[in-house]
Parts: structure tokens; sequence; C-alpha cells
């Protein structure tokens, strides 16, 4: 009871929730007898699978990677050594806001919808700052206002990903996989963001330095791409888990309906077993 939002919904019946939630094991239990890392690919849990997969992943290809060397990636934009360390305490400050403002959003508007737009803004974002960075190439070195540009927008960048990216994944990952096999599934999609972060962590240096590629803040125009697939991804193939139960997102998994019509769907309870009239 103490987990239950009784004043959101007054009727909330434990008994009810409990036995609705003994069913709908039961019925994954006849989908999928087994319960296995090989399972995870089998059926329509593949499609589930691959989606937390890809939330997970879309983190790193929002550029998360250039944010974690703020602050060297402030010194290369232009900015000098103090400054370059304010900024990097900025960024981290203003992602705290941003973690606190998703508190505000969940309640009122969808995870796919926060998710899609917060990496569609974070594209706008990145395309800007590489194409200020190639502008830079070309300015006077005594010209500071691109180096102040390019380090406000990734500021900006910051919120952008802590209240609309980062803190929806997880609810993302937590909500889509069949109760069954959610450990196993988080698992597979960690161990995906695991590698695609190596890769990230690794080729990061290279694009910001100087005695490297010299990309310079022109790197943001790679992520700014990264990020564009990840949207098309979201946009696509990540539906809407928001105020579904476990039993309605297992429905709609298995009737194949598109990412995009999960909202709007409608689906019943009473599809999964026979004599569901006990929850009444």
């Amino acid at each position: 009871m103490r987990l239950a939002s009784t004043e959101k919904d007054p009727a909330f019946n434990v008994d009810k929730e409990i036995a609705l939630r003994v069913l709908t094991t039961q019925h994954e239990r006849q989908q999928n007898a087994e319960i296995s890392f090989l399972s995870c690919f089998r059926g329509t849990d593949l499609r589930r699978t691959l989606i937390v997969m890809g939330c997970y992943c879309i983190t790193v290809l929002s550029g998360s990677t250039v944010r974690a060397y703020a602050t060297y990636f402030f010194q290369q934009a232009g900015l000098d050594t103090e400054q370059s360390f304010n900024m990097s305490i900025g960024l981290y400050a203003l992602g705290l806001l941003g973690l606190l403002g998703t508190w505000l959003l969940m309640p009122y508007f969808g995870r796919r919808t926060i998710f899609f737009w917060g990496q569609a803004v974070q594209t706008v974002l990145l395309l800007i700052v590489g194409g200020l960075g190639v502008a830079q190439r070309h300015a006077s070195k005594s010209d500071s206002s691109l180096a102040w540009a390019i380090g406000l927008l990734l500021l900006l960048s910051s919120f952008v990903a802590n209240l609309a990216i980062s803190p929806i994944l997880y609810a993302l990952v937590s909500e889509i996989p069949s109760s069954l096999l959610r450990n196993k599934s988080v698992v597979l999609a960690r161990f995906s963001y695991a590698v695609l972060n190596v890769v990230a962590n690794v080729i990061t240096p290279y694009q910001l330095n100087p005695s490297a590629w010299n990309w310079r803040a022109s790197a943001d125009l790679f992520w700014a791409g990264a990020c564009l697939l990840g949207t098309v991804f979201t946009y696509f193939s990540v539906p809407e888990p928001k105020d579904r139960t476990i039993a309605e997102l297992d429905l709609l998994f298995e009737r194949g309906v598109s990412a995009r019509e999960f909202a709007d769907t409608e689906v019943s309870v009473r599809d999964i077993v026979d004599g569901a009239e006990k929850l009444e």
C-alpha cells in the first residue's frame, strides 16, 4: 500500500492489483516457458530487448562523452583554464536542475514524448555547437565570442540531456521488458551501453585533441549525427508505456502494435485469461 498512489487513484484495490500481476506472470509463462538470456531474443521479447538496448545506447549517442570531457572541451573551444573549470561546474549544476525538472515533467507527459523531443532538441544544439566550431577555425584568435557561445550552448545541452534523456531512460528500460525477463533485458541493455561507451570514450579524446584529429568543437557535428540516429530510432521503435499495466504492455507487444500507436490503442486484460471477471 505504501507503493500505491492512493491520492491519484482513490479506488485502488491492492487485492485486484496483486491478482492481475499473478495472472500476467502466468500468461507470460504460457507465452515463453523458459527464462534465460536466449529467451530475450525470441518472439515478442526480441523486440522489447532491442528497444531497451537502443534506449541505453542513446545516452551515449546524445553526446554524453563530450560532456564528460567538458573541461577539456571548453579549453579546446578557446576558454582559458580557469573559465573552463568554472563552466564545468555550471554544467554539472544545470545537469542537477535538469534532473529535478524531470520530476515535474513525468506526471504530465509520456516517456516517449519527453525522450523523443529531448533528443530532437539535443540534436539541434549539437549541430549548432559543431557549426560554431567550424566557424571558429576561420575566425580571429582574439575573438572570444564564439568560444563563449559554444560553452553556453554546451551548458544548455547538459540541462536538456539530464531533463529529457538520461532519467527517462531508466523508466523506459524498466517498463518495456516483460516482467519475467526484465532483469535479463536490463543486463543486456547495460552491456550494450558499456561496449558503446568504451568506443565513445576512446574516440572522443582523439576528436578534441589538437595533436590528434583536431576537430575541437566541430566534433559535435559527429555527435549531432549520432543523436539524430537515436531520435529516428525513438520515433519508430520506442513505445509509450506511461499509465499502462504490465498486462496491457504484454498484449500490445503480442499484437505487434506500432510504437507510434501504443498510447491510443485500447486493450483489455480480459484478453489474457479466461475468467478475468475475478478481478472485478
